[in-house]
């Protein structure tokens, strides 16, 4: 994993993975648990809308707000495609 900084760019695709898909929720008005500039980001959606991303998606329910909102942890790895970035975040677009 140390030769040739490969340890470094697989972090940085997870990183920035993540980063695509909190911009898109930022935009959406959605608000985080806490501000991360990792490959995890906690944020604060719609029980409805986690149960739609459920049926599609793994991430763990991290911290219930409220009856209706609940923050999730999403994790980013160095295998996660641009396909599966653009399909959660084109589920997003069509339910916020």
């Amino acid at each position: 994993l140390m030769k040739d900084d490969l340890y470094f760019e697989l972090a940085k695709h997870a990183n920035q993975q993540a980063m695509k898909i909190k911009k898109v929720l930022k935009e959406r008005g959605v608000q985080f648990l806490s501000d991360t500039y990792t490959n995890q980001i906690f944020p604060i959606l719609s029980n409805n809308l986690i149960r739609i991303l459920s049926e599609r998606f793994e991430f763990y329910v991290w911290k219930n707000i409220d009856e209706n909102f609940s923050a999730i942890r999403l994790i980013t790895s160095w295998n996660t495609s641009d396909e599966a970035v653009d399909d959660f975040i084109r589920i997003i677009e069509e339910n916020i």
